[in-house]
């Protein structure tokens, strides 16, 4: 009985489906873990945030910095009078702090972490990394969650001028003009006065040889005066 073997190009070809599977497999498990560690992550910084707001109520500021990594946070007069957390969660990969800034009156808060699910684009996630943070080994942190009242939120209108002013884009305005009625030249036969100019009994503007003489700086017929 003869016994049937797999050739050499058989082998490679299930050798090669079989990579592929793997590949897959991995990279959904590889992919399944980081959105993993991210919700963490997430999960995270809002229980910060609930302590964090416990505290400002308390005391009318936030704290200066975070508690060291899964340390208690306490009152500032020690975690005997009041403890808002009894363990600050740290990032799930590098198990450092999270990043953490508040201003020097302690009125307002940033809280970062680092976000490794490259497509992730919820709310609070800068895929370009926030600047003068530091997450994940001296990278840009990319994920915020902050206090309300934090200058982030606090946008600027900025007014942006995309419209080309048309003439009807200004009030409609009727010239108005004050127009003193014509000056009618005085006559005399077919000699004209010149406007405002009176005639006297010298005036060569009247015609003497028709008998007409200047009365009232209008030449008439001397016959009908």
């Amino acid at each position: 009985m003869i016994k049937k073997s797999f050739t050499l190009l058989e082998l490679m070809i299930v050798i090669f489906i079989l990579g592929v599977l793997a590949a897959m497999i991995t990279g959904n498990f590889i992919t399944s873990l980081k959105k993993g560690r991210d919700a963490k992550r997430k999960a995270d910084l809002e229980e910060i945030k609930k302590a964090l707001e416990m505290y400002y109520e308390d005391n009318k500021r936030y704290p200066t910095s975070l508690a060291n990594a899964e340390r208690k946070m306490c009152h500032p007069s020690g975690c005997d009078v009041k403890i808002y957390m009894e363990k600050v969660p740290v990032d799930p990969l590098t198990k450092k702090n999270y990043f953490y800034f508040t201003d020097d009156q302690g009125k307002y808060y940033m809280l970062y972490s680092h976000i490794e699910n490259k497509l992730d684009t919820g709310e609070g996630v800068n895929q370009d990394g926030y600047p003068d943070t530091s997450c994940n080994n001296s990278n840009p942190c990319k994920y915020r969650v902050n206090s309300p009242n934090a200058p982030i939120n606090q946008t600027v209108p900025i007014i942006t001028n995309t419209h080309s002013p048309t003439i009807t884009d200004y009030p409609s305005i009727t010239p108005t003009f004050n127009i003193s009625p014509p000056i009618t030249p005085n006559t005399c036969g077919n000699n004209t006065l010149d406007p405002g100019e009176e005639c006297d009994s010298t005036d060569q503007d009247c015609n003497y040889i028709n008998g007409e003489i200047c009365l009232n700086c209008q030449c008439v017929l001397e016959n009908e005066y």
